[in-house]
């Protein structure tokens, strides 16, 4: 439950909050600390079997005199005998107006029910560039459902409400390219149509 990098001169972190993830996530995010010539990932989850886990840094890896960082710096470690290879490359785009969205989470789900975006972490992820375009690393053999978020609360989840969404309408198979996903935000419809008064103590409400 921990790993821990060496360098060769002291090291610190820069923006490790939004900088460093873990695909596919973990329900408690990992602690991540500087300590000299070193960086110490701990977590208390435990790994699933038979699954690539890859540790992003980012940028957030730098040294202590001139803050230069580690450049998108990553680790990859499975917890079986291979490390998965395949990727699902593509761009998110706005639905409207077809630009490029820059920050969009895509993640994949190994299952294809409704209730998928609200309730369960996604098998691998990765965000979007400022050009729209995202690759997704590591993945395991098999079908995925494909799902976009703006996700504004960090929870790798869809929430509804002011986050916009985009998915496919079918699983698809690793690996993937040239995936097309159009984001677009859900117009929630009132579900309460009317309420009257009919008599004294009673009412009529129309849905």
């Amino acid at each position: 439950n921990t790993i821990r990098l060496d360098f060769d001169e002291y090291v610190q972190l820069k923006d490790a909050s939004t900088q460093f993830v873990v695909s596919p996530p973990l329900a408690q995010s990992p602690l991540i600390k500087a300590r000299k010539k070193s960086i110490l990932v701990t977590w208390e989850d435990t790994l699933h079997d038979a699954t690539t886990y890859t540790f992003s840094f980012g940028n957030c890896i730098v040294d202590n005199n001139e803050a230069n960082p580690v450049t998108d710096y990553q680790m990859e470690l499975s917890t079986g005998t291979v490390i998965d290879s395949l990727t699902f490359e593509g761009a998110v785009l706005d639905a409207y107006d077809d630009s490029p969205v820059n920050g969009a989470l895509v993640m994949l789900y190994s299952s294809f029910p409704d209730s998928v975006p609200i309730e369960s972490l996604p098998a691998n992820f990765a965000r979007t560039g400022s050009d729209g375009r995202f690759r997704i690393n590591n993945v395991s053999p098999g079908n995925y459902f494909v799902l976009a978020v703006m996700d504004q609360n960090g929870n790798y989840r869809y929430d509804g409400g002011e986050e916009k969404v985009a998915f496919t309408d079918s699983l698809v198979a690793a690996p993937a390219t040239a995936i097309r996903l159009r984001l677009f935000r859900e117009t929630p419809e009132p579900q309460l149509i009317s309420g009257f008064s009919v008599a004294a103590g009673k009412a009529v409400f129309a849905f």
